[in-house]
C-alpha cells in the first residue's frame, strides 16, 4: 500500500475521531452517558455541581427520585415502573412527571407519599418485572404503577427476536473473551455511530416494504408480560396499578415526518401507521387485563394522548408535558389510594 493511501486513511480516521469527540461533548452537556464520558452529576441527579444532591440515583439508591432509606415509615410508598419517558435525563429530577406527581400528592392533595422512580431507559415490562422482583422486597412499596409499552413493541415487532424469546433458541454465551463482539459493542456505543443510525437508517427504512401488523404472537406475548408484572407486584405485598400508554398522536394523520422518522428509528420492522395501530390495540389489552385482574387503571392514552404540543417525539413529554402528565397521574393516584382497600 502506498504512503499516500495510508495518509488518506489516517486523515479519515482523524476526521471520524474529531466528529466522535465533538458529539460526545454535545451528548455529555445534555446529560447522557457516552462511550468516553459519564453523565454530568448535576444532570443525572438534579442537584448543583459540587453539592451533595438530595436525589438519586446514588450508591445504594437506584431510583431517579428523592433519596430514601430502605426501611418504610408511615408514608405510603409508590413504585413507578417505566422507561425513558419517566426517567427522562433531559430534565432534572424534580421536573419529571412521576416526581412532580408525588409532590402534588403531598403538597396539594394533603397526602403523605414517597416515590421510588424505578424508570430506566431501554427497559421493557419484562425488565420492570425483574427489577421489582429483585429490589421490591428491600424497598417495600405499597403501590406499584406500570407505565410502559414502546420498548416492548420495538422488541416484539422484530420477528427474529420474538422467535428467540418464544423458543429460547438464542446462541449460548461463550465464557471466553470474544474480541469481535467486544469491538462491535464498542462501536455501537460510539455517539457518532448512534447519530448515523438515528438519522440515516430510518430514512433508508422508509423506502422498504414494511408490514403493517407486528408478528403473530407479539400481542399475547405483551399481555403475558403485563400479567407477570402484576404477579410480581402482588408477591411482595404491593397493590398494582396499570396505565395505558399515551402516544403523541392517536390519529395517523397527525404523525408528522419527524415523528415517523423517530418511529422507524426504533422500530424498523413495521410501518409508522401500523406502529400506532399496535399501540392503540395493546392499550385495549391493558384495559382488558386491568378489568379481568380487578386492577385499577389510569387511562393515560385517553387523557394525554394526541396532545401534540406536549410531546417532543412520539413517546416523550416536553417539560410542560411532564407537568400536565403529573397533574393527571396525581389526581388518578389520589382517587385510587383514597378508595377502599
Amino acid at each position: 500500500m502506498k504512503l499516500q493511501h495510508l495518509s488518506l486513511f489516517a486523515l479519515i480516521g482523524l476526521v471520524l475521531l474529531a466528529g466522535e469527540l465533538a458529539l460526545e461533548v454535545r451528548a455529555y452537556r445534555r446529560g447522557f452517558e457516552t462511550l468516553l464520558l459519564p453523565p454530568p452529576p448535576q444532570m443525572a441527579s438534579g442537584g448543583e455541581e459540587g453539592v451533595a444532591s438530595p436525589y438519586g440515583p446514588a450508591e445504594g439508591f437506584p431510583f431517579r427520585s428523592p433519596l430514601l432509606e430502605p426501611a418504610a415509615g408511615e408514608a405510603t410508598r409508590i413504585w413507578f415502573a417505566s422507561s425513558s419517558y419517566a426517567e427522562d435525563v433531559r430534565y432534572s429530577v424534580p421536573a419529571i412527571f412521576p416526581n412532580v406527581a408525588a409532590d402534588l400528592l403531598n403538597d396539594s392533595l394533603g397526602m403523605d407519599v414517597q416515590l421510588l422512580n424505578a424508570a430506566i431507559a431501554g427497559f421493557t415490562v419484562e425488565s420492570n418485572t425483574r427489577q421489582l422482583e429483585s429490589l421490591g422486597p428491600t424497598w417495600s412499596p405499597d403501590w406499584v404503577v406500570l407505565y410502559q409499552m414502546t420498548n416492548d413493541l420495538h422488541q416484539l415487532a422484530d420477528p427474529v427476536r420474538l422467535r428467540v424469546l418464544q423458543t429460547g433458541s438464542a446462541t449460548p454465551t461463550e465464557s471466553s473473551f470474544d474480541l469481535s463482539a467486544f469491538l462491535g459493542r464498542t462501536v455501537e456505543r460510539a455517539t457518532l455511530f448512534q447519530q448515523l443510525t438515528a438519522n440515516v437508517t430510518p430514512r433508508i427504512t422508509a423506502y422498504r416494504l414494511l408490514p403493517h401488523e407486528p408478528p403473530e404472537g407479539s400481542g399475547p406475548a405483551f399481555e403475558a408480560r403485563i400479567r407477570e408484572f402484576l404477579t410480581a407486584a402482588r408477591s411482595i405485598g404491593a397493590r398494582p396499578i396499570l396505565a395505558t400508554f399515551a402516544p403523541r398522536a392517536t390519529d395517523p394523520a397527525d404523525l408528522a415526518p419527524a415523528t415517523r422518522t423517530w418511529m422507524l428509528r426504533w422500530n424498523p420492522n413495521q410501518t409508522p401507521d401500523g406502529y400506532l395501530a399496535t399501540v392503540l390495540e395493546w392499550n385495549e389489552a391493558i384495559r382488558r387485563v386491568a378489568a379481568e385482574e380487578s386492577v385499577p387503571l389510569i387511562d393515560a392514552e385517553r387523557a394525554l394522548g394526541g396532545r401534540l404540543e406536549n410531546y417532543r417525539d412520539f413517546a416523550h413529554f416536553t417539560e410542560d408535558g411532564h407537568q400536565i402528565a403529573a397533574r393527571f397521574f396525581a389526581e388518578r393516584l389520589a382517587a385510587e389510594m383514597s378508595g377502599p382497600r
